[in-house]
């Protein structure tokens, strides 16, 4: 059996952006309706083998995606200015879709998809119908379902380079930004506005995204 490893979900170095210890943060558990001051963030958004015992996806993540967009975001936080340079652009893009394609809902919703949808391409089977077999007795899933929406998010990328970016920056202290264990938001007015469905997808007209990158920083890419 493989070794189990701790795997995080959310980039540590990411969620100290949000403390003041460097080490813990303020969290509430809303499964639990529990708040758990100076929580570890060791400990904190990670699950043992999440993305495989091998350890290649979370080898992977740590070398192409964190550590670069790590220095990408002290640099924001520190100048209130975005890259100017492409690369470094699309590096931070990269970094968003990723944050949001490996947590845990994105992950269970996957799974649940692939569930869904093999189930019903049995049930169209007249041959599988003929079997008597009780659907609802088993489980179809993948075993690291996070890892294919991984490599679905730094596909779609291209879909977001033409988003205009602002830094939004709270100055007066009577609130602060908050983050989550899927800390990209996506929001699309012109489609609520007009009543239509849908509308959150990555090439929708319309659509906001909107990144928490510290208390009192985030990041919003509109469509202009």
């Amino acid at each position: 059996m493989g070794q189990k490893n701790r795997q995080h979900y959310v980039p540590k170095f990411y969620l100290r952006n949000f403390s003041n210890t460097e080490k813990s943060i303020n969290t509430y558990n809303l499964a639990n309706e529990k708040y758990i001051e100076n929580a570890s963030i060791k400990d904190m958004c990670q699950k043992n083998n999440f993305y495989g015992a091998d350890n290649q996806m979370e080898t992977f993540l740590d070398k192409n995606i964190e550590r670069k967009a790590s220095i990408i975001i002290a640099k924001i936080l520190k100048t209130n200015e975005f890259p100017q340079n492409f690369e470094d652009h699309i590096h931070l893009m990269s970094f968003l879709l990723v944050s949001e394609a490996r947590n845990l809902k994105s992950a269970d919703s996957s799974d649940k998809m692939v569930d869904y949808m093999y189930k019903k391409l049995m049930q169209g089977d007249p041959e599988f119908r003929e079997s008597g077999i009780d659907l609802d007795s088993f489980k179809i899933g993948m075993e690291q379902p996070a890892n294919l929406n991984i490599q679905i998010a730094l596909k779609s990328v291209p879909s977001l380079l033409d988003l205009s970016p602002i830094l939004l920056v709270e100055k007066t202290g009577a609130r602060k930004f908050i983050t989550s264990d899927n800390p990209l938001i996506r929001y699309n007015p012109f489609y609520l506005k007009n009543n239509y469905p849908g509308g959150f997808g990555y090439a929708t007209r319309g659509l906001q995204l909107f990144f928490p990158i510290s208390h009192d920083k985030c990041i919003l890419l509109y469509d202009s």
